[in-house]
């Protein structure tokens, strides 16, 4: 039972960052228009301290010891607090998460985002 939920939850997070990809109108490993990307980023206590900058998509997986910051990220991200200044699409998850779009799974204590195109669970 619990595989089966974590394999529906690892499609699901696929689908979202495949919606994200095709709203935006775009292959997701596409980012001719993008000015820099990363297969794994890392934050420590704030995002001036990560790697890579906030001006960098994450195509991968993102994992914020304590604060982070990023423009995009696809299709994971977990973390303290987390923050995307434009699309996550996939899981994110965190004790609060700020993120513009998020398609996919959202789940935290406080979750606040402008578009949601999936599910957000939180407090």
């Amino acid at each position: 039972m619990i595989r089966k939920l974590g394999v529906m939850a690892i499609s699901l997070a696929m689908v979202g960052a495949s919606m994200a990809a095709t709203v935006a109108g775009k292959d997701a490993r596409d980012t001719s228009d993008s000015p820099a990307w990363a297969p794994i980023g890392l934050s420590l206590l704030s995002y001036p301290m990560q790697i890579p900058t906030v001006e960098h998509s994450v195509f991968g997986a993102m994992l914020n010891i304590g604060y982070g910051r990023m423009d995009n990220v696809y299709p994971l991200e977990a973390g303290l607090f987390n923050q995307v200044l434009g699309t996550m699409g996939g899981i994110q998850v965190g004790a609060s998460n700020f993120t513009e779009d998020v398609y996919g799974i959202q789940l935290g204590i406080a979750n606040i985002s402008a578009e949601v195109y999936g599910i957000q669970l939180g407090l």
